[in-house]
């Protein structure tokens, strides 16, 4: 069965059978009515599908094409708060059931249990949801008060994915629900800098999961009993690359490999340039040591170099 057939028979089932149970469970219908649970959902999901910014007055278009007769008055006061946790509770039950689509196949996952990415988007809301879903805030007034952060999981092994799950957006990802859901032994994880956690690798470490990660700058590195910045440790090195045992951090110190390549000239410059343009949208400098870190390709791991090579490594 193909994935496109798998979620079509999976929303299906969530936008009839399983919205009219949770709207009876959330106290959303109380009685028998036209306007039902599934029938609700779908006029918002079919609707907002075809027009992200449908009024009322369009919405009830929608629901005439499903057999619904309402007024925009009527649908307008059927959002309410056991409305807006009636819709929760709908995403919720669609998201847990997971969707597998075929694996990637790239022969160096093999040598894994399992091969997980982690990420998330943050989507800006409306500054009234700032109530439920707090924002970061901006350069502008409008619009900055309230974002949603989607977090996701997926297994490159079997294709499977959890997520998307929920969270304000000026929450960091590391307080991600994800967080509370372990991964098998032997498993990989590739995550970004959002989720570089000295105490989580020791974690993963102790749990033997293997994980893959770029390294913040300001990390303190430490080689044969000294102590380096990251900075002066690449700069000491003779070589375009490098693959050294060090320990990683001052105070949570974690046992890893790191992992650097020399860039070519003229891709430390539009990294810079990169960094320069980003600094000045957010209106500071970029730092002299983050300019001369442009230079090098880096990540740290606690994967043998047995079992992957650094070219492998930042292959992946």
């Amino acid at each position: 069965m193909s994935i496109i057939s798998k979620v079509a028979n999976v929303m299906q089932s969530v936008l009839t059978y399983t919205a009219d149970a949770i709207a009876r469970k959330t106290g959303f219908i109380k009685r028998l009515r036209k306007l039902t649970g599934s029938g609700f959902v779908q006029t918002l999901v079919f609707g907002w599908l075809s027009n992200p910014t449908a009024t009322l007055e369009e919405l009830t278009q929608t629901a005439a094409s499903l057999g619904i007769s309402i007024t925009p008055q009527g649908l307008d006061k059927r959002f309410t708060q056991k409305a807006a946790n009636f819709i929760k509770k709908v995403l919720e039950s669609a998201v847990a059931t997971v969707i597998a689509q075929k694996p990637v196949a790239i022969p160096v996952l093999q040598r894994f249990s399992s091969v997980y990415i982690q990420d998330s988007s943050t989507i800006t809301l409306p500054d009234s949801l700032a109530v439920i879903y707090h924002g970061c805030g901006g350069s502008t007034v409008k619009n900055t008060s309230s974002a949603v952060k989607t977090q996701i999981r997926l297994n490159l092994n079997t294709g499977e994915l959890l997520g998307p799950y929920l969270q304000s957006g000026k929450e960091h990802d590391q307080s991600s629900q994800l967080a509370e859901i372990p991964l098998p032994k032997g498993a990989l994880r590739i995550a970004d800098l959002g989720y570089f956690s000295l105490s989580d690798f020791k974690d993963l470490n102790s749990q033997e999961v293997y994980w893959l990660s770029r390294v913040k700058s300001q990390c303190d590195v430490y080689y044969d009993g000294k102590r380096f910045s990251l900075l002066e440790f690449l700069e000491k090195q003779c070589q375009d690359q490098i693959d050294l045992q060090v320990l990683l951090g001052v105070k949570e110190q974690v046992d890893c490999r790191l992992l650097a390549v020399k860039v070519p000239d003229e891709v430390a410059k539009i990294r810079r340039c990169k960094l320069l343009k980003e600094a000045q949208r957010k209106g500071k400098k970029a730092s002299d040591r983050a300019l001369k870190l442009a230079r090098f390709l880096i990540m740290s791991c606690n994967i043998p170099c047995e079992l992957l090579s650094i070219s492998e490594a930042f292959v992946l």
